[in-house]
């Protein structure tokens, strides 16, 4: 490692968790590592292998893939300042994805043993270390199909286990108390009493469901952060489904605070401020390490984002100076940005089928409109459909000899206009539903409320506003059809898109929205300083050729 020396600390200097100590402490810390250059298609490490290094990346990138094929690490490619290899945090583990370079690529490598030394001599790093080791084997079978393309897991997190053990105590101390007190009051009764013992019994069933129910509910939990956004993902079987998320740079300031019995065990709620307030994650182990993880997250998308301005200003320069080659690139830059998805309704699903049939999502042109469930269009026009279903079997019965004490004349006659207004009853209920759309354009969100013979409602927001993103579903009936609500934060106002098939789909496609017109204002804020520098030069070359002239 003599080559190179000085340009490797830098880099290292911006890989966490050894961004926390003093210069002096880096500089020991790498003393620690190898070196490693790969070619591409180098394979480093495969599956099942002793895991006995821990891996960070200088240069060039590399593929991870793992057992499952829509698993997070299933084909992650991982770039500069990215670690893999965690199981080797945990001493005696093996290896759970195979990783292998795709470009040239450079390596530090730090082996278990030195890890080990390391935490040891500097004490910050160890709680660091375990956060890291956790998020990989959370990870490693989590399946997150709302991912961007280009989108990198950097962290994810359950709330502590001390949770489902107390909640687990707890229920199982009452649930037990209660069974105790009804098999006893059962046995001491003067003639045994089978309806105190069957109660008994069901509390005992109950206590044993509802500690189930409370582990997998803080299993459906998750705190995420990506190299675009932080996520908070819960879900409670039968009640709802949800999902609050902030781009990283929507967010202001991170914090974290703890309570004397958090301090004890290890665990605090984090804190997110954005423009539209505060975003908390409660009862999180390691609330400190998860802290400085942001921090760090949040000074590198900074520096990441004047580094690609400063190459697409680099690349539009180069164009404007004859370089086909630049415009190649660009192109190509363009390309590899997440574009909204075109899968969204398009599985082979019954649900899917139906969200089709009834036009809950239309593309026409630039924007797309969005539709309530058709389960509201049901219960819309229920009450017109069944006068309509009756009015037919009274029709019907009618022909068939029923009803013959009503005159023919005003029986029929009754029926037909009847049968028109419930018609158009109907008709009314359709246009309503119908009507109501919500527009997602280049860079505008509307709400837009059209009754068939009345007032029109629309409200518009501008997409570079949006400051969160967050979707629920409630309740059994939300759950089974898979409908929910859609909240938008956009500066001081809200947008919900209220009763839509799919929330989890649609949220994704306004976030990737957003992306996609934050790198297209990018891109024309490059080629608007482009045409300054260009001409600035052209007026400095034509004083440059006057002042020659003069001469």
């Amino acid at each position: 490692m003599n080559s190179g020396i000085d340009s490797i600390l830098e880099k290292f200097q911006n890989i966490f968790p050894f961004n926390l100590l003093e210069d002096g402490q880096i500089t020991d810390c790498l003393n620690n590592f190898e070196y490693l250059e790969c070619s591409p298609g180098t394979r480093i490490f495969s599956r099942d292998e002793k895991a006995d290094h821990l891996f960070f990346v200088l240069e060039g990138t590399v593929r991870i893939s793992g057992d499952r094929k829509n698993a997070v690490v299933s084909n992650a490619e991982l770039g500069p300042g990215d670690r893999f290899g965690e199981e080797a945090i945990q001493r005696g583990g093996s290896r759970r994805t195979d990783a292998v370079s795709v470009t040239a690529t450079s390596l530090l490598l730090l082996k278990n043993r030195d890890l080990v030394l390391l935490e040891n001599k500097y004490p910050l790093l160890r709680d660091r270390f375990s956060l890291l080791a956790q998020s990989q084997k959370v990870s490693s079978d989590l399946v997150l199909p709302w991912l961007a393309p280009a989108e990198k897991i950097q962290l994810i997190s359950r709330r502590h286990k001390i949770i489902p053990f107390l909640r687990l105590l707890l229920i199982n101390l009452v649930g037990l108390a209660a069974f105790s007190l009804l098999l006893f009051a059962s046995f001491s009764s003067r003639d045994f009493n089978q309806l105190l013992m069957v109660m008994a019994l069901l509390v005992l069933l109950m206590g044993i469901l509802a500690g189930f129910w409370a582990a997998v509910e803080w299993a459906n939990d998750y705190f995420i952060v990506t190299n675009f956004r932080v996520v908070a993902q819960r879900q409670l079987y039968g009640f709802f489904d949800s999902r609050q998320e902030s781009p990283v740079s929507a967010i202001l300031s991170t914090g974290f605070d703890t309570s004397l019995l958090g301090r004890l065990i290890g665990y605090g709620t984090v804190n997110l401020r954005s423009y539209t307030g505060e975003i908390a994650f409660k009862k999180l182990p390691f609330p400190q390490s998860i802290f400085d993880y942001l921090e760090h997250l949040r000074e590198q998308a900074t520096r990441e984002k004047k580094e690609e301005e400063r190459k697409g200003i680099e690349a539009t320069l180069a164009g404007r100076l004859g370089g086909v080659e630049a415009g190649k690139k660009s192109k190509t830059q363009a390309k590899s940005q997440p574009h909204p998805s075109s899968s969204v309704y398009q599985s082979s699903s019954s649900m899917d089928w139906l969200a089709r049939f009834f036009q809950l999502r239309q593309v026409k042109g630039n924007s797309i409109i969005y539709r309530t469930h058709w389960w509201i269009l049901m219960k819309k026009t229920l009450v017109p459909f069944l006068l309509l279903a009756l009015l037919f079997v009274g029709f019907l019965g009618r022909a068939m000899g029923l009803f013959t004490s009503i005159p023919e004349t005003p029986f029929y006659a009754a029926t037909l206009g009847l049968t028109v207004i419930s018609a158009l009853w109907w008709l009314y209920q359709y246009l309503d539903w119908y009507n109501d759309q919500y527009v997602l354009t280049k860079d505008q969100l509307m709400d837009v409320s059209r009754k068939p013979l009345g007032y029109e409602d629309r409200r518009s927001a501008p997409v570079k506003n949006i400051q969160t993103v967050e979707f629920k579903r409630k309740g059994l009936i939300g759950l089974l059809l898979n409908y929910g609500t859609v909240r938008i934060q956009i500066g001081n106002e809200e947008l919900t898109f209220d009763d839509v098939y799919a929330p989890s789909q649609i949220q994704a496609e306004v976030y990737l929205h957003l992306k996609k017109y934050q790198d297209e204002q990018q891109r024309a804020e490059g080629q608007r300083m482009a045409e300054w520098i260009t001409t600035y030069d052209q007026i400095k070359r034509s004083k440059d050729d006057g002042n020659k002239e003069q001469r």
